[in-house]
C-alpha cells in the first residue's frame, strides 16, 4: 500500500495505491484541479480509479526479456485523466540500478505528438476515440479503451536502491518482513522490486551476495 500527495499551482492531488492481486495494483486518486489558475481559485474536484497489471516479469522469457505491463487510468472518473498504456521496462548496470522504460499510450497519454492508432489495422474503430460526457463521473466507458491517437513515451531512471531499502528497514517496524519499491516513469508504475528483510540484511554484510547467490533485489523482482 502506498500514499502520495502533491500540491502545485494547478491544484492538489492525492493517490492511494493497493496491490489487490500479486500482479495487479489498483489506485484511487482524488484531485482538486484549479480551472482558473488564478485567484480566486475555482477547483474542480475529481475522483478516479486506475488499474495496473504487470503481464510479464522481467526475464520471464529466456532470462533477458523486459517486464511488460498494461494499465488503465481514470476508469470510472470524470475522464480528465482517462488513458491507457502498454509499457516495457528493463534494468541494467551494477545491481540493476538503471531502469529503461518505453511504451505507447492512448487517451491523455496520446494527446501530444500523437499518431494514428496502430490498432487500426485490426479494426478502423480503434482510430477514433468517442467523446466523453464528463458529468459527475462514475461511468465506465469501455468504448474509449485503447482508441484514438497514440503516442510513444519513455524514460531512464537511476535508483540508489540499497539506500532506499535500508531506510525503509530502519523506519518500518520489525513485523514488516517484505519491502516493495515501485519504479515510476511519467506518473506510470512500470515495474516493482521486492526484497525480504533477511535478504536485505545479507546484502548489507555481503554486497555481492545478490550476484553470486541470486537472493537479492534482482531475485525478488516481479
Amino acid at each position: 500500500m502506498g500514499f502520495t500527495f502533491s500540491h502545485s499551482a494547478v491544484g492538489n492531488r492525492g493517490t492511494l495505491s493497493v496491490q489487490i492481486l500479486p500482479d495487479v495494483t489498483a489506485t484511487f486518486r482524488y484531485s482538486g484541479i484549479d480551472l482558473a489558475i488564478a485567484a480566486p481559485r475555482n477547483l474542480l474536484f475529481d475522483r478516479s480509479f486506475d488499474l495496473h497489471w504487470q503481464v510479464l516479469d522481467e526475464g520471464a522469457v529466456g532470462g533477458w526479456s523486459p517486464a511488460f505491463a498494461v494499465g488503465l487510468r481514470d476508469i470510472a472518473g470524470t475522464g480528465l485523466y482517462s488513458s491507457e498504456y502498454v509499457v516495457a521496462t528493463r534494468h541494467f548496470g551494477a545491481d540493476d540500478r538503471v531502469a529503461v522504460s518505453a511504451g505507447i499510450g492512448w487517451g491523455r497519454l496520446g494527446e501530444r505528438n500523437g499518431f494514428t492508432n496502430p490498432l487500426g489495422v485490426i479494426d478502423d474503430g480503434f482510430e477514433t476515440r468517442p467523446p466523453r460526457n464528463i458529468g459527475r463521473g462514475g461511468t465506465v466507458n469501455f468504448n474509449q479503451v485503447f482508441r484514438g491517437d497514440a503516442a510513444f513515451f519513455g524514460g531512464i531512471e537511476w535508483q540508489a536502491l540499497g539506500r532506499v531499502l535500508r531506510a525503509m528497514s530502519a523506519a518500518l517496524p520489525p513485523s514488516v518482513e517484505v519491502f516493495e519499491v515501485i519504479f515510476v516513469v511519467e506518473g506510470l508504475d512500470t515495474t516493482r522490486i521486492r526484497i525480504s528483510r533477511s535478504d536485505l540484511e545479507q546484502l548489507e554484510f555481503d554486497p555481492d551476495g545478490a550476484r553470486r547467490g541470486g537472493t537479492g533485489a534482482g531475485a525478488g523482482r516481479d
